[in-house]
C-alpha cells in the first residue's frame, strides 16, 4: 500500500537537516534550483509580529521543529502552502532580501505532488477552486503526467550523486516508487477496469495510522508504546465516550450562569467606554499607527474575503457589492502620490484562482483604519492593550469599539445598500469581527513561536555504533 504522507513529511524534513538542497529541474535541461532552508526563516523574521500576514502558517514550531513535532504533518502543510510560497515570491522581488525564487517553486513541486497523489474526493476541486485537486480520468490525465515527471526528477537527483545536497536515499528512491506505481494502477484502473476517475488518496487512506498516532500521544508522545501503554489508551478513548452530565441539565447550567454573565456584561460595557476614549484622545499620526508593507499586501486578500463573508452572513448580494468591484485577475492596493490615494496593481497575486474579489476602495479605507485602531490599541506601551484581553470577550469588545469610532463617520453614516441595510450597523460589526480573529491568531503565533525558541534544544549528540537503543535516540532526535 502507499502512503505519501510520510514521503511528503520526509521531503520537507530533509530540507530541515540538510539546510540546503540542490535539486535537479523538473524538467530535464532547465536550470537547477538551490533551496535553503534560511529563506524561510527569513520571511518568517520579516513578517513577526505584523498584524496581518502573507505566510501566516509559518511558526518557529514549523521552522525548527522538536523530535516528537515531526509526528505530524501539518508541520510539512504549513511550510509548503500557497501562501507561503506566495510570500517567498513576494519578498524575493525585494532586492534587499536577495532571490528566493529556488525555495518557492521547490516548495511548489513538492506541494503540487502532494495535492494531486492525495486527491479523495471527485469534487473537492470544484470546492477548492483548484485544478490540481482534480481526480484522475481518462479524458483529463495531467495529474498523471505530473507525477511521472516528478518521479523522473528524482532519479535524476540521485544520480547526481551529491549526497550533501540532495535528500536521503530512502525518501528519494521511495518518492520514485510511489509515483512510478501510482502511475501504473492508475492507467491499469482506467484503460483495463473502465473506471470513469481514480481517486488516488483512497489508495493509500489508513485510519489505523491515525487511530495509532492518538494512542502515542495518550502515552506520552512515546513512539515505541508499550501493549499496555496501548491498552490504557483505549481505555482512556472509551471511557471519554462515555462520560455525560448526571441528573444536571443545560437549563440548569444557563440559570446558574445568569448572573456572572450579566456581571461579565456590564464590565465590558466599561471596557469599551474607556477604550473608546482613550482611542479618541489618542493622535492621528501615532507612529504605532504605520501599517508595514507585507501586512497591507495580505490585508487587501482579506479585504476581498471580508465581501465573500459578508454575503454568507446577511444573504444580500448588495451589500457584497459595497465592499466589491466584482472579479479582477490582479488585486488593487492604495498608495500615496501627490498627496492623494491612487488604485494600482498589487503584486502579492499568486493566490489568485480567478474567483478573488476587487475590494472596493471602501473596503480598503475601512480594513486599513480597523487595523491602524487595533494597532494603537495593542500598542506594548498602551494601557488599553490589558483591558481588551483582559475582558471577557474580547473580540466583542474590540467589535463595539470600532462601532463608536467609525459608526460616527458622517461618510459610513450615509452608506447603505440597495436595500436600505446600513454600512455601520450590519456590515461594520462582521468586518471589525473577522479582522480581530485574523490579528489575533496571528499575534498567538508570534507568543507561541517565542516560546517554542526558547524551549529549542541543542544539536543531538552523536552516537558511536549501531543498536536498537541508538536506532530509536536518531528516530527521535531525527540526527542522521
Amino acid at each position: 500500500m502507499y502512503d505519501s504522507v510520510p514521503l511528503f513529511k520526509n521531503m520537507y524534513f530533509n530540507l530541515l537537516n540538510k539546510k540546503q538542497l540542490h535539486c535537479p529541474p523538473l524538467d530535464a535541461g532547465g536550470p537547477p534550483l538551490d533551496v535553503h532552508l534560511s529563506h524561510l526563516e527569513k520571511v518568517h523574521s520579516i513578517e513577526y509580529s505584523f498584524d496581518a500576514k502573507m505566510a501566516y502558517r509559518l511558526t518557529d514550531k514549523v521552522l525548527h521543529p522538536t523530535s516528537i513535532e515531526r509526528v505530524n504533518v501539518q508541520l510539512a502543510v504549513a511550510a509548503t502552502h500557497e501562501t507561503t510560497i506566495a510570500a517567498l515570491r513576494y519578498y524575493g522581488q525585494h532586492a534587499e532580501y536577495g532571490s528566493l525564487n529556488g525555495t518557492a517553486e521547490f516548495l511548489h513541486q513538492v506541494r503540487r505532488w502532494f495535492d494531486i497523489v492525495n486527491v479523495k474526493s471527485p469534487g473537492k476541486h470544484v470546492r477548492r477552486n483548484d485544478s490540481t485537486l482534480q481526480p484522475i480520468s481518462t479524458g483529463d490525465e495531467e495529474g498523471l503526467a505530473y507525477i511521472e515527471k516528478f518521479g523522473k526528477m528524482m532519479l535524476r537527483w540521485e544520480a547526481q550523486g551529491n549526497k550533501k545536497r540532495q535528500m536521503s536515499l530512502d525518501t528519494i528512491r521511495g518518492v520514485a516508487a510511489t509515483c512510478r506505481g501510482l502511475v501504473g494502477l492508475a492507467k491499469y484502473l482506467l484503460r483495463q477496469c473502465d473506471l470513469e476517475y481514480v481517486l488516488l488518496g483512497k489508495i493509500q487512506s489508513d485510519r489505523l495510522e491515525g487511530h495509532f498516532g492518538h494512542l502515542r500521544k495518550l502515552a506520552g508522545g512515546n513512539f515505541w508504546a508499550s501493549s499496555r501503554q496501548f491498552f490504557e489508551g483505549e481505555a482512556i478513548v472509551r471511557i471519554k465516550s462515555l462520560i455525560w452530565l448526571s441528573g444536571y441539565g443545560l437549563s440548569t447550567v444557563t440559570a446558574g450562569m445568569h448572573p456572572v454573565s450579566q456581571q461579565r456584561l456590564e464590565n465590558d460595557q466599561r471596557a469599551v467606554t474607556e477604550i473608546t476614549e482613550y482611542a479618541a484622545a489618542a493622535s492621528s499620526d501615532d507612529p504605532a499607527q504605520d501599517v508595514p508593507e507585507g501586512t497591507q499586501q495580505a490585508l487587501h486578500h482579506i479585504a476581498g474575503y471580508l465581501a465573500h463573508s459578508v454575503k454568507k452572513i446577511h444573504r444580500c448580494d448588495e451589500c457584497r457589492a459595497l465592499l466589491s468591484d466584482g472579479l479582477r485577475a490582479q488585486l488593487v492596493t492604495v498608495v500615496a502620490e501627490n498627496a492623494e490615494e491612487k488604485l494600482v496593481a498589487a503584486s502579492f497575486t499568486d493566490l489568485n484562482r480567478g474567483k478573488l474579489l476587487q475590494p472596493s476602495e471602501l473596503c480598503l479605507r475601512v480594513v486599513m483604519e480597523v487595523c491602524q485602531l487595533y494597532r494603537l490599541l495593542v500598542n506594548s506601551q498602551s494601557e488599553t492593550r490589558t483591558i481588551l484581553f483582559g475582558s471577557s470577550s474580547p473580540k466583542n469588545v474590540f467589535r463595539s469599539v470600532v462601532q463608536n469610532m467609525l459608526g460616527d463617520d458622517e461618510e459610513l453614516k450615509e452608506v447603505a445598500c440597495g436595500r436600505g441595510h446600513k454600512f455601520t450597523s450590519n456590515i461594520l460589526a462582521t468586518m471589525a469581527g473577522a479582522l480581530f480573529n485574523v490579528f489575533v491568531s496571528n499575534h498567538v503565533k508570534d507568543v507561541n513561536s517565542q516560546v517554542h525558541s526558547k524551549k529549542r534544544k541543542g544539536p543531538p549528540t552523536r552516537t558511536s555504533g549501531r543498536g536498537v537503543d541508538s536506532d530509536k535516540i536518531r528516530k527521535l532526535t531525527g540526527a542522521s
